[in-house]
């Protein structure tokens, strides 16, 4: 402060300073400090209140590049390496172009253009170690003018391996996406065979790009029909076609499912006027989530709607990616006086969890409905557009950290192993019904009368692996007398649960005794001897008579 009140003294000396050269210099030096002190002082706080007014919550902003005049739509990731694709401006001409990048840090690798003529990229996909890429290629020399499809095929570091020009109808058009299921890929935009545009759909060998199918819809005959986005459902394989059916001069998203032949199986209408329907990403139970103009949605297998969050109007659908056990959007909202690029994750119940905005600069931006954005690792690649220059677009690639975004399913840890010991106490009368095999050793000795002894009390010990999913009451019944039975458990506790279970019984000591009768009994023994002992007398007295 002082310094500014001692500059200030300097300036009342007007006079003085005219009179005087040398005071007049360092009145100057003292006013180009104070200057560019003031201008730092500014600068620095603009770049504090913008960075902290750009982060939320997990979502963070890593870098952001400016780039050339034109248009950047769409981020593909090879190993370490960020694909941008888009157009530039080149006087009166438009022409397509692709950009390498390092993902850590944004730096420009290695670009590469179609420059035979007019071009336009929208759109890209990686498979087999590929970079494939569609757009758009005007035919020169026509009037009107005419566009066609345009389909390339690179290695990592942008060399071209094979080209297809594709001329969908006598009027041309231009592909918008371009996806893969891993065995073929997908290629969808419009063509103008009817007199105004109809969705158009082919597949291709991803080789040597050959076509091998193709579909059109014409939903109907009044305007302009654009299919924007293709997605093949992980659920049945199915393939989605999201875009815009021109319905009596009003505007509406519209689904379209086919199964693997082209066949369609099921079509459904997004009945808002102006609700433009953009992109649609997937879950593992096959649930469908849509970007649209006014609102996000999610969709069964069966085309119905689950739920609907309707967020008013943006300036365009936007792009949708699902990560995890999250969705991100990447959209375009109307803030404090101009359409701002916006990041949002949200739950898959379409709840927003958190919001990345950009306020670095105060100008009208746009993330496009074409083209996809990409997430590798812990982070977000999205590219855009502002109109930072004026009348001229210019591309602005961002890179956002997600970190703690995603949450893996785990399966469940066993817990420590804990010994339960219960008494349990069985009422007559009971029924208990086991099987088991059991080996016991009998020393028997046989007298008369017979007397089996057997060695008591008998232990019997049952070991039994029983593999329980759900509680299981049991409900035991005996005919025994009452018992006390010890129960030993082992229970782990996992998601199936191995119980050991040892049983002892404890068996009466018993005796049977067998008493076998003797062939004759005593009585009658004595009886026999008397009768034979009284014949022999009386045969002896007989006898002595006759003599």
């Amino acid at each position: 402060m002082q310094y500014l009140n001692s500059a200030y003294d300097e300036v009342l000396k007007t006079e003085t300073l005219h009179n005087n050269p040398a005071k007049l210099v360092s009145f100057s030096r003292k006013l180009v400090a104070i200057i560019s002190f003031i201008f730092i002082l500014l600068t620095s706080q603009i770049i504090i209140c913008s960075t902290q007014q750009i982060s939320s919550g997990e979502l963070s902003l890593l870098w952001v590049k400016y780039g050339r005049d034109g248009k950047a739509y769409a981020t593909c990731v090879i190993g370490s390496t960020l694909y941008v694709v888009g157009y530039y401006v080149n006087g009166s001409s438009v022409i397509g172009v692709i950009e390498s990048r390092d993902i850590n840090t944004g730096e420009l690798l290695k670009s590469w253009t179609y420059s035979n003529a007019s071009s336009r990229l929208y759109d890209c996909t990686v498979m087999g170690n590929y970079l494939y890429v569609v757009g758009g290629l005007e035919y020169p020399y026509i009037y009107p003018t005419i566009w066609s499809w345009l389909i390339l095929k690179l290695t990592p570091d942008l060399k071209l391996v094979s080209t297809r020009h594709y001329n969908p109808s006598i009027k041309g058009g231009e592909a918008f996406t371009i996806t893969t299921d891993e065995r073929y890929l997908y290629v969808g935009g419009y063509d103008r065979s009817p007199g105004n545009s109809q969705w158009h759909l082919i597949m291709l060998e991803p080789n040597n790009l050959s076509i091998l199918k193709s579909y059109t819809s014409n939903p109907d005959n009044y305007y302009d029909d654009e299919l924007y986005s293709i997605g093949i459902n992980p659920l049945n394989g199915k393939i989605w076609l999201i875009g815009v059916a021109d319905l009596y001069w009003n505007r509406m998203g519209r689904v379209e499912v086919l199964d693997q032949n082209f066949a369609l199986i099921g079509v459904r209408t997004i009945e808002h006027a102006g609700n433009l329907c953009s992109q649609v990403a997937f879950d593992e139970f096959g649930y469908a989530y849509i970007s649209c103009r006014y609102e996000w949605l999610k969709l069964s297998p069966d085309l119905k709607i689950v739920k609907s969050n309707w967020r008013g109007e943006f300036d365009k659908a936007g792009k949708i990616l699902l990560h995890g056990d999250h969705i991100y959007f990447a959209i375009t909202e109307f803030i404090d006086g101009y359409y701002r690029h916006v990041v949002i994750r949200a739950t898959k119940d379409l709840d927003v969890v958190n919001k990345l905005l950009s306020l670095l600069i105060d100008t009208d931006s746009s993330f496009d409905i074409i083209g996809k954005f990409t997430i590798t690792g812990d982070k977000l690649f999205v590219a855009g557009y502002d109109y930072a220059k004026g009348a001229t677009s210019r591309w602005v690639i961002y890179s956002v950290g997600i970190a703690h975004a995603i949450v893996s399913p785990t399966a469940p840890t066993p817990s420590t192993i804990t010994t339960v010991v219960t008494t349990l106490t069985i009422t007559s009368p009971t029924t208990i019904t086991t099987t088991y095999t059991t080996t016991k050793t009998t020393t028997s000795t046989i007298t008369s009368p017979i007397t089996i002894i057997t060695s008591s009390p008998i232990t019997v010990t049952n070991t039994q692996t029983i593999v329980v999913t759900q509680p299981v009451t049991t409900t035991v019944i005996s005919t025994q007398p009452p018992t006390t039975y010890t129960t030993t458990k082992v229970v782990t506790a996992s998601l199936l649960t191995a119980i050991t279970k040892t049983v002892t019984s404890t068996v009466p000591e018993y005796t049977l005794t067998i008493t076998e009768k003797p062939l004759f009994s005593e009585e009658i023994t004595a009886l026999i001897i008397a009768i034979i002992m009284i014949t022999t007398s009386t045969a002896i007295g007989v006898k002595l008579k006759k003599r």
